[in-house]
């Protein structure tokens, strides 16, 4: 099997200023995943949290391909809390100090294979099919971090070996604000061949609930995906309780030294991303949606992953 791994970039500037970075990924062979890996210099001796470190810098990257411009968008604290939801495994972030210029990096990734630590697995973006990489950087705040750089590689394997890819993963970003208690939102999946899961992000998460509280009054009440508005299922939230791959941290301060999420707030519904086998997730059908209901009136992200 021919292994591919490729240093698309490396120690490229974010700069100081807003800005949008590209990266060429229109490679010749199979794309299993691609790592960005991003460093920083501490810039004031107060404190800052990893959330600062990523999400203060890093807005969203994008990935653009023969089917879409984009055609996925992740948000940059989301990329950090998707991989301990979906796969267990956490990605790298250094131990926060207060002292100035000391350096700091994070590890972010897409997995354009839903099994991308495994390249036998005949999944992942074909040869040719990936376009650009995109990433979106906001201006140095005062008192977090500056000089930021990042490194871009790619993990794949030939299409020789793997000529025919099943399918790649799409994570499509729907970002809204509900109007209302009780409001349905319907994030509209586009067409694919397995629909895999949804990701969600919700402001006021259970572990933010005041005294006395309702327990269902979290920014998303619950869930459930439809084709052509007939339910197929429908879950809470705590759906995903009983199936944590990775554990809630409770202070995410500058000192914490293992952070695994960086908000409570998120959720992932799985829709059988790892099967055994080919077959994963949910056959695509015409007017496929996942509809949300509210139970806060606040700011929300629900995230289609699909095999395309």
């Amino acid at each position: 099997m021919g292994l591919r791994i490729a240093n698309v970039r490396n120690q490229r500037s974010c700069g100081s200023t807003a800005t949008t970075l590209l990266e060429d990924i229109n490679f010749a062979f199979n794309t299993h995943s691609l790592h960005l890996d991003v460093f920083a210099l501490k810039n004031s001796g107060s404190a800052a949290t990893v959330a600062n470190l990523i999400g203060s810098k890093l807005n969203e990257f994008r990935v653009i391909t023969q089917n879409g411009n984009p055609e996925t968008v992740i948000s940059g604290n989301d990329a950090h809390d998707m991989i301990p939801s979906i796969f267990g495994t956490i990605p790298y972030h250094s131990i926060n100090t207060s002292t100035d210029n000391i350096p700091h990096a994070f590890g972010l990734q897409y997995f354009a294979s839903p099994f991308w630590y495994d390249p036998l697995k005949n999944f992942g973006m074909q040869g040719g099919q990936g376009i650009q990489f995109a990433t979106d950087w906001a201006a140095d705040g005062s008192q977090t971090f500056d000089n930021y750089t990042y490194d871009l590689t790619c993990e794949g394997t030939d299409t020789v070996d793997k000529p025919n890819s099943i399918g790649y993963t799409r994570v499509a970003r729907d970002s809204y604000t509900s109007g209302a208690v009780n409001e349905v939102r319907r994030t509209i999946i586009a067409p694919a061949k397995r629909i895999l899961g949804a990701w969600n992000f919700m402001t006021t998460s259970f572990d933010d609930l005041a005294a006395s509280a309702a327990f269902d009054v979290t920014g998303i009440r619950s869930q459930a995906l439809a084709f052509s508005d007939s339910i197929q299922f429908s879950y809470k939230p705590s759906r995903s309780w009983a199936t944590k791959q990775y554990q809630n941290v409770a202070s995410f301060s500058a000192g914490a030294s293992v952070i695994n999420v960086l908000d409570d707030g998120v959720f992932w519904a799985d829709y059988g991303i790892q099967n055994s086998g080919s077959v994963l997730g949910v056959a695509y059908q015409p007017n496929a949606t996942i509809q949300t209901t509210a139970g806060v009136n606040e700011a929300t992200r629900v995230y289609s992953v699909a095999l395309v």
